[in-house]
């Protein structure tokens, strides 16, 4: 693979995939693994956001601080627990900013379908 001046891969060559290049089967798992991490991390930050009513940033700060904090033996259940908790300030956040108005459930849909239909109905019979 290419190297740098000093003689190393570069952070960019490890990330990029390509054919001229020669990797054995340990480099392309810590790719695979790397680029897996990145990505469900990725996800689980824009989950927890929910749709961008807690800033993304902030999450990956929060959940970056508790991994960072948190005592060697109990990490990741102080990680998933921050994630959650962020979450739920993200959802009551969400709820106190736009309200009812933006979330898209099947069952208000299918509810205000129902009531259009009784509705159509009701004025049918007026009509007559």
């Amino acid at each position: 693979g290419r190297k740098n001046s000093h003689g190393r891969f570069t952070f960019k060559d490890i990330l990029q995939k390509s054919d001229k290049h020669q990797h054995n089967v340990v480099t392309t798992l810590l790719q695979s693994l790397f680029r897996s991490i990145i990505i469900l991390t990725t996800y689980t930050c824009k989950w927890a956001s929910v749709r961008g009513a807690l800033p993304q940033p902030i999450v990956v700060l929060g959940m970056s601080t508790a991994a960072l904090c948190a005592p060697k033996r109990k990490r990741v259940v102080t990680v998933l627990m921050t994630l959650v908790l962020l979450r739920t300030f993200g959802e009551a956040l969400h709820g106190y900013v736009y309200g009812n108005e933006d979330w898209e459930d099947e069952f208000d849909y299918d509810h205000e379908e129902e009531e259009e239909e009784e509705e159509a109905k009701e004025g049918e019979g007026e009509e007559v």
